[in-house]
């Protein structure tokens, strides 16, 4: 795991908790922002 990879993997967890807060903003549901978030970076992982 290069350091570089590393930054590629924060990219993505950055994009993507911008896009949960954008999304969940609405609903007010923080608990199943985290979820989902979480679920996401686990995927991603998995992937990488």
């Amino acid at each position: 795991s290069s350091p570089q990879h590393a930054l590629h993997v924060d990219r993505y967890r950055l994009i993507l908790h911008a896009l949960m807060s954008y999304y969940y903003r609405g609903s007010g549901s923080k608990a199943s922002s985290q979820t989902v978030h979480k679920d996401y970076l686990t995927a991603i992982r998995d992937r990488l």
